[in-house]
């Protein structure tokens, strides 16, 4: 109904959007091509674990409660709470809140089974391509060209 009765808002806020995506490809090409970074004094594989970079104690933690946070506060979760599970839930039942935490709480402990193993598969993969710098090259700017592809599809369809 909002699209429907302010189409050059949404209109404004597609080339918006299509812009910030637009800018974001046009940084990751440029810093892959142009930004000299500091190199350690050797490889990867060379760094013992106490030379390379660990997160001090807490910071998973603290990482872990913020992500939670904004991930429960998050209105498009709760959009998708409300309107998927009102299915599941008996309206009859007398405290249907609880219903609601019980199902928030199963799909976010899923949530954080698939986002472990996605960082757990990233970090890796992350540690091979660091050996190979033509890769890292070639992934930022496929990286970079689809930020700018999804950007151009954005504004031309506005």
């Amino acid at each position: 109904a909002m699209i429907k009765s302010h189409p050059l808002a949404f209109s404004m806020v597609k080339i918006g959007g299509g812009i910030y995506l637009a800018w974001i490809g046009a940084k990751v090409i440029w810093n892959t091509f142009f930004v000299k970074r500091a190199k350690p004094a050797g490889t990867a594989a060379e760094l013992s674990v106490s030379e390379q970079t660990k997160p001090t104690k807490g910071t998973a933690l603290r990482a872990f409660r913020t992500a939670l946070g904004l991930s429960l506060t998050n209105p498009k979760s709760i959009l998708f709470y409300v309107s998927f599970f009102v299915q599941f839930i008996d309206s009859s039942y007398a405290h249907p809140g609880i219903s609601y935490f019980i199902l928030a709480i199963i799909l976010e402990s899923f949530s954080v089974m698939w986002f472990a193993v996605l960082i757990t598969l990233g970090a890796a993969l992350l540690r091979s391509l660091a050996r190979v710098p033509s890769l890292r090259k070639l992934g930022n700017t496929a990286l970079g060209s689809l930020f700018l592809f999804f950007a151009s599809k954005l504004v031309l369809d506005a």
